[in-house]
């Protein structure tokens, strides 16, 4: 006669709980790695089309850094000014970095004059808004930041949580020497690491690890391992 070997109904349930235990430990690092792999792509992306969208309208309009007519050469499906009541250009409240809420990304922000909100043809929202006529505001120390002509925020995955500065919420300066992200190194008024000023790390590093540990700089550790 041959002898059968095999697992007990007991072997296999515990395995399975391992296996569930291990799973419900490490899903949640993988979907969090995966989404800010994805906000990375995207804020990327972001950055280029507004690029173009500033020369494309320099192209038209010699001189001309008016955020109104910059946003007419980006693919939108809904433009709407600050105050409309329709909610998909813009949530009534977003929260900081730090968890509190806040109204300057939302749509009742009345910081600056004439924001408009437009949902782009990706499902992003930006918000836009002039500062300088002259583009003589100075945030900062480069010659692009000493010449800032308007601010533009992106929400970039639209009305979808977590709605939060430096989670989906990034930053952008327009100035007479390009789109200059929030928080680079020449930043003197939004330093990296402080309320709105993840944007340019995330393009140039390519991470979002200031999630994660707080000793990153930009003359030391650009990653946390």
């Amino acid at each position: 006669m041959s002898k059968k070997i095999g697992f007990t109904l007991a072997e296999v349930l515990i395995t399975l709980g391992i296996i569930g235990v291990v799973a419900a430990m490490t899903m949640p690092v993988l979907i969090q790695k995966q989404t800010e792999k994805a906000t990375v792509v995207a804020l990327k992306k972001f950055y280029t089309n507004l690029d173009q969208a500033v020369k494309l309208n320099l192209l038209e309009n010699s001189d001309d850094y008016n955020v109104n007519n910059i946003v007419k050469k980006m693919k939108t499906v809904k433009i709407c000014l600050n105050g409309s009541e329709d909610n998909s250009c813009a949530m009534h409240d977003y929260k900081k970095f730090n968890g509190t809420s806040t109204i300057e990304f939302g749509k009742t922000d009345h910081y600056y004059d004439g924001y408009t909100y437009a949902v782009l043809n990706d499902g992003m929202i930006e918000r836009m808004g002039n500062i300088s006529d002259d583009c003589s505001y100075v945030r900062g120390t480069s010659p692009a930041l000493q010449n800032v002509c308007g601010e533009v925020s992106v929400d970039v995955n639209g009305n979808k949580g977590p709605n939060r500065d430096g989670y989906d919420v990034f930053y952008f300066h327009i100035t007479k020497f390009g789109v200059v992200p929030f928080g680079g190194i020449n930043d003197s008024v939004n330093p990296f690491n402080s309320n709105n000023s993840y944007a340019a790390w995330v393009i140039y590093n390519g991470n979002m690890d200031y999630l994660h540990c707080d000793d990153l700089s930009w003359n030391g550790k650009t990653k946390c391992k």
